[in-house]
């Protein structure tokens, strides 16, 4: 997850976050507005999220079992087949129409 933050924080695309970077990013996500802190959770979340479109971007099964992975078997060592429970059963809560991808409105 280091990697994505990183991503959403070097705004243009040079691999280097500067000085303006980091202020311009943080700004955009610090204030104590509950949408900014939900908008950067679906951005960590998403594979896809250093690239967000308020109506196109969504969270799929695929980044579920990513977070799961990294949170609850950093080490890698329980069977997939746990983690694969555990993050259906996460998706399935996210996804309550069933379309296979959850939407940041849909997530918030």
């Amino acid at each position: 997850y280091t990697k994505r933050l990183f991503r959403i924080f070097n705004r243009n695309l040079n691999g280097f976050v500067n000085l303006r970077d980091f202020l311009v990013t943080a700004w955009s996500y610090c204030p104590y507005d509950a949408s900014k802190v939900a908008e950067l959770s679906f951005r960590l979340l998403s594979r896809r999220g250093d690239v967000f479109e308020h109506d196109v971007s969504i969270i799929d099964l695929i980044d579920i079992e990513e977070f799961v992975r990294a949170r609850y078997d950093p080490l890698q060592r329980k069977k997939d087949t746990t983690l694969k429970k555990i993050s259906v059963s996460i998706f399935s809560f996210l996804d309550v129409d069933g379309s296979g991808g959850v939407g940041f409105d849909q997530f918030v």
